[in-house]
This record gives structure tokens, sequence and C-alpha cells, in this order.
């Protein structure tokens, strides 16, 4: 004996139709949804990356006030996070290390960091070498040309600035997003001698 279930017509069910027009239309905005986690996510790690490696540079920079080849240690401790965290070289562009004024985060000239002519450091990155060169054309802030002395009016504040391409996996967004990244310290005062002064 058949059981009745088998006997009802397909019209009897109406709503199987219905639950592919439903999965048919939510899927693609479940898609865009996960998509656009993992896509903002990598965008957040890489933001969060290029940010710690200028802590790193302006870490060792400020450590070493009034030393020369301070830019040149600064350069190299910010090429080893990049390098370590697996930034793709042809995504990373410019690196700047920067006489800084306090309360802006900017040049000292007023102007943003990648603006600077005087009292700073331009480099690019090396893939060959993995690191950051000095570029040819770069400005300059000698070492004994800082102030380092013991009051804070007195000391100057050094930035650091990464510029890196973020480039998107999907391509739903964007191809791409170009990040800016900068730290700034206060150079750690020296004892308050003739040799803390600028020359």
């Amino acid at each position: 004996m058949r059981r009745i279930a088998d006997l009802r017509s397909p019209a009897d069910h109406p709503d199987r139709g219905a639950v592919l027009i439903e999965a048919a239309i939510i899927m693609p905005l479940l898609l865009l949804v996960v998509f656009g986690i993992l896509e903002y996510g990598l965008l957040f790690r890489t933001n969060l990356t290029l940010s710690e490696s200028t802590r790193a540079g302006a870490r060792v920079a400020v450590a070493q006030p009034r030393t020369p080849g301070y830019e040149m240690a600064a350069a190299d401790a910010v090429s080893g996070s990049l390098a370590s965290a697996g930034i793709p070289d042809n995504a990373i562009e410019e690196l700047i290390i920067y006489k800084a004024n306090p309360n802006t985060g900017n040049h000292v000239s007023g102007g943003a960091p990648e603006s600077c002519t005087v009292t700073c450091y331009r480099f690019r990155w090396d893939g060959a070498t993995q690191r950051f060169v000095v570029k040819s054309d770069s400005p300059d802030w000698p070492a004994l040309s800082q102030s380092a002395c013991g009051a804070e009016s007195q000391t100057d504040y050094l930035g650091v600035f990464v510029r890196a391409r973020h480039d998107f996996v999907s391509g739903f967004f964007a191809d791409s997003q170009t990040l800016r990244e900068r730290t700034v310290m206060r150079l750690e005062p020296l004892p308050l001698t003739d040799t803390c002064r600028p020359t």
C-alpha cells in the first residue's frame, strides 16, 4: 500500500521553488560579506605591520641621538620588521626618517613627511637585499646637528614614515590601496654637556 505522502503531486509543495530563489538571492550577499571580512582583515593586518615597523625604527633611532649611522640602524629595524611579516617586495614603496613636529607628527617645516627636502633621509626598498637603501637624491639630517639635551624644549623629535601598497585578493572592492604609517618619538636626552649642543 503506497503511503499517502507519495500520492501527492508536486503542486502540493509550492515552497520548494521559493527555497531555491531565496538561496540564489542570499548566496551572493553571503559571499560578499565573507570576502569583505577576508579582504579587510588582510588590509588591517598589513596596516598593523607597517605601524609596528615604524615603531621599531623609531625606538632604535631615538636611542642613538647624535650618533652617526643612526638612520641606517633605524632603516634596518624597519626592514627586518617588514621582511619577517612577509610584505611583498613590490608593495613596499618608501621609508622616510625625519625631524618631526611633536604636535602634528609632520615634518618640522610643516608639510607631510613625503614632502621633506631638508632634515630627513629618504629610502627605497631593495628587494634583492630585503632592506632599505638611501636614495641617491636624499636630503640628510646629520647626527651631530640633532638637539638632544635634557629639557624637552631643547630636544628634537624624530619621525619614521613608511608608505606601502596593499593589493586586494579578490578585486571585489578595489585593486589596491596605499597605506601610510608614521611614528614620532622624542630623542633620548643626553647628559647636559657641550657635546649635546647642536653644531
